[in-house]
């Protein structure tokens, strides 16, 4: 067993994916499906060494830049969106979303699409983990406790007051689209 200096095995690949792009839904189903996890975050911290060698497989998720966002904004409280704050924090969220997609564009090892995902998870699954060639003889080496949610943690944004997509309609979401569809052109096949 190979271990990087984080002590997890090489194997384990980590989902990383901007927020609001169905990571927790893909962990899910995941741990329904197999009972395991893999890691996951919405940061490139300990994926790569102080060399930028890549440490682990990295999987991740493009969803439509503006559900993502949308989903994304509507769980800002209000104090943050007084005083048209709130343009400076769209702005910020998509830029956040540009650098990140052309991060993955560069960096991803497989990508879903999210549109695959919701409708069709357990194929998602077993595409996933037969392309990383994980079977129940690796199982040993990934996380299989059941893993609490957060706190707070909301599955959908959109049942919430403030979820409103036209929040982003005189915002340039051009760049969000170009890169989204570059991501979305290397994504798996289901």
């Amino acid at each position: 067993m190979v271990y990087n200096e984080y002590m997890i095995p090489k194997i384990v690949p980590h989902l990383l994916t901007y927020p609001r792009s169905g990571m927790h839904f893909f962990d899910d189903t995941l741990w329904e499906e197999e009972g395991i996890h893999f890691t996951k975050s919405h940061y490139l911290d300990e994926l790569f060494d102080k060399n930028n060698n890549k440490r682990r497989k990295i999987i991740t998720i493009a969803r439509d830049p503006l559900d993502s966002l949308a989903s994304y904004l509507s769980l800002y409280h209000e104090d943050k969106w007084e005083n048209g704050g709130h343009e400076f924090i769209i702005k910020e969220k998509i830029t956040e979303y540009v650098l990140m997609y052309s991060f993955l564009c560069e960096n991803a090892d497989y990508v879903i699409d999210f549109n695959d995902l919701i409708q069709h998870p357990k194929s998602v699954i077993r595409k996933i983990l037969g392309l990383l060639d994980i079977d129940k003889n690796t199982y040993m080496y990934f996380n299989q406790v059941v893993i609490e949610k957060y706190k707070n943690y909301i599955p959908s944004s959109k049942p919430l007051e403030k979820y409103d997509r036209s929040v982003l309609d005189n915002f340039d979401l051009d760049l969000c689209y170009y890169y989204y569809h570059k991501l979305l052109g290397k994504s798996i096949k289901i």
